[in-house]
């Protein structure tokens, strides 16, 4: 059974690719294609699924790139994209232009059908294969979003940091993003939360934090002067 499962995955992936030959501009076919190979690639391989991402990154026009980038997203994080449930930042925007609905990859992390542990049996139909991003992979794709997308993204990705344990470059996130006074919180997070967030790194890895360049000290003592 398994191996007839893995023909089956086989010809349906040269199918897309065959599809892609003339209709590479269609993003629904490209979130589509994503969305099959991260349920039912029998190696679990998060690197075919990263390149797909970046080929329909490439392939498709720049007016494009946001269907992509949140579903890009939400895999490598296996959650929501900040401020798509609340309607803000360019994941909210996305929906509200799409009548309310997410892509394939984004309901397929929102049912619960994909993630760390698969929910169903091997042997079932519906058996959707484990997937576990690599935290490194999740920060070089959300360093690359921040950087060339998304400046609001910042938040979210000293956010990824700190999930991780990279105390340094999520502090330095956090100090960056409250030193820009256009900075707009996706998730509706306040500058005195943003604030607190960062005291609290600060205080609880005072090395890692002085290795990354941020002087806390300094920035405390400026704030109780008023400077």
């Amino acid at each position: 059974r398994s191996s007839s499962r893995h023909a089956r995955y086989r010809s349906a992936v040269s199918a897309f690719e065959r599809s892609l030959v003339r209709m590479n501009k269609y993003p629904r076919i490209w979130l589509d294609y994503a969305a099959f190979v991260v349920r039912h690639d029998p190696s679990c391989s998060v690197t075919a699924v990263r390149r797909l991402f970046d080929r329909a990154l490439l392939a498709l026009p720049a007016a494009q790139h946001d269907r992509v980038w949140v579903e890009y997203l939400a895999y490598v994080t296996q959650s929501l994209p900040a401020g798509l449930k609340e309607g803000r930042g360019p994941a909210g925007q996305l929906m509200a232009r799409y009548g309310g609905s997410v892509g394939p990859v984004c309901v397929l992390i929102q049912s619960g059908i994909v993630g760390p542990v698969s929910r169903t049996s091997p042997e079932s139909p519906t058996y959707s294969y484990p997937v576990e991003v690599p935290p490194e992979t999740q920060l070089r794709v959300y360093r690359r979003y921040a950087r060339d997308y998304d400046p609001s993204a910042r938040e979210a990705l000293a956010e990824l940091c700190l999930r991780h344990s990279r105390w340094g470059e999520g502090s330095a996130l956090l100090l960056e993003v409250l030193d820009d006074p256009k900075f707009v919180s996706p998730g509706g997070t306040t500058r005195h939360d943003l604030w607190m967030n960062l005291a609290e790194v600060c205080t609880a890895h005072p090395d890692e934090i002085r290795r990354a360049g941020v002087d806390f000290d300094t920035i405390v003592r400026a704030a109780l002067g008023g400077g």
